[in-house]
């Protein structure tokens, strides 16, 4: 039986980003949401912290969840609007999933 993978991503804006952050999160999530393996994807945002933002991601298996990461690690899937408003590398926690 193949366990789900649950992928807490962080990410921290520039303060001077605020206005641009959904309509690139919105893009960005938009090809993920495609991405084979992609079961759910939940923003969070903090009201006492508007530039951190964090993203709740379930995947029906580590190796399509790796896929995915590879994936935006290459040319082809790297995020240059989304990398421009960071003030920091976002960070990655990776879980498996009980039901």
């Amino acid at each position: 039986m193949r366990e789900k993978i649950a992928a807490i991503v962080r990410f921290t804006f520039a303060p001077d980003a605020e206005e641009r952050i959904a309509a690139v999160i919105d893009s960005t999530l938009a090809t993920t949401r495609t991405f084979a393996g992609c079961e759910r994807i939940d923003i969070l945002r903090s009201p006492e912290r508007p530039d951190e933002w964090t993203l709740y991601e379930v995947w029906t298996d580590a190796a399509m969840e790796q896929a995915y990461r590879d994936f935006r690690a290459s040319p082809e899937g790297a995020d240059a609007d989304l990398a421009a408003l960071l003030a920091e590398p976002p960070t990655l926690e990776r879980f498996t999933v009980r039901s």
